[in-house]
């Protein structure tokens, strides 16, 4: 059973390789092939009366990546830009040892099943953990792993040096050997949009000021708890803000830069730092059917370019 989970890309020694190194990751995405995910059942209320987007949805202005209500929530993917150039080079590298064991059998909410793949990973340059415990003692959960499982991993990375670099996929997880205990949930992960209802990719935050983008409203179709917030925002957000049913239950601020690469760039006379990771909402949120998720996220240019 695997509490939590982090994946980055690094050099050979498991040290983080990042932009302030010449390495932008996109995307970081790890799964257990043929094993049902607990997936996130809300949807779309939109202005207009109609249903917008389903399960899974997510955005470019922001989003919040959530887990599935009928166990319990996970951390997912965060986010940067797109870019169109790949490094040549890549190999894999564990940064942990161990293989978790688990039962093969899950409980999924009936009506909310996935395809059969589940999510361990999901990150982008904020190399930002996928937490599936929670910290209140009375929630008890975990993504659970047969010994059987087959994983697959892919990693979209961008050299931003003008020669070939050798880059690792280095991995650290927790976890808890031996059968699933009795009174445990099962974690998925999953993710909502700013903007369930458009589906629109663009966004324009204005370059002389902040802006707030606030969601359309996500209706809750199951009971459940919602564990770790990670956000999807790009570089010019300051943070985001979810609520259930008007009450504030996560605030999570970008962070900026870090202490291995710096995650800094010079361009010109100016030094660009990108998103490096986010503050955490670790807390369990009890979501009932019916409940109203809302989100809001703030951008400002002045402080932080796009």
């Amino acid at each position: 059973m695997v509490l939590r989970a982090q994946a980055q890309v690094a050099f050979a020694n498991g040290s983080r390789q990042d932009t302030g190194f010449g390495v932008y990751t996109h995307h970081i995405i790890m799964m257990d092939i043929g094993r049902p995910m607990v997936t996130l059942p809300v949807e779309a209320r939109c202005k207009n009366g109609t249903k917008g987007g389903g399960f899974d949805s997510l955005g470019a202005l922001g989003g919040a990546a959530m887990g599935g209500m009928g166990g319990s929530g996970a951390g997912a993917p965060s986010g940067g830009h797109s870019h169109g150039r790949k490094n040549k080079r890549q190999h894999d590298h564990s940064g942990s040892e161990g293989t978790p064991m688990a039962p093969e059998g899950i409980s999924v909410p009936p009506g909310f099943q996935m395809p059969a793949i589940s999510v361990l990973v999901g990150t982008g340059e904020d190399a930002s953990p996928q937490v599936f415990a929670s910290k209140d003692p009375k929630v008890k959960s975990g993504f659970y792993i047969g010994s059987n499982d087959t994983f697959t991993a892919m990693v979209e990375a961008v050299n931003y040096n003008p020669y070939e670099k050798d880059i690792y996929l280095s991995m650290d997880y927790e976890y808890i050997p031996g059968p699933r205990e009795p009174g445990w949930l099962n974690s998925g992960i999953g993710s909502i949009s700013i903007d369930g209802c458009e589906g629109g990719l663009g966004f324009h935050p204005p370059a002389d000021g902040p802006i707030t983008f606030t969601s359309n409203e996500w209706i809750a179709g199951a009971n459940g708890y919602l564990i770790n917030f990670t956000p999807h925002l790009h570089d010019g957000a300051i943070n985001i803000e979810v609520f259930r049913n008007g009450t504030l239950v996560c605030h999570s601020d970008a962070i900026y830069g870090g202490d291995e690469g710096d995650s800094a760039l010079s361009v010109g006379t100016d030094t660009w730092e990108t998103i490096s990771g986010y503050t955490e909402c670790l807390e369990a949120v009890k979501v009932s059917t019916g409940d109203i998720l809302t989100m809001t996220s703030l951008y400002d240019l002045t402080k932080h370019k796009l």
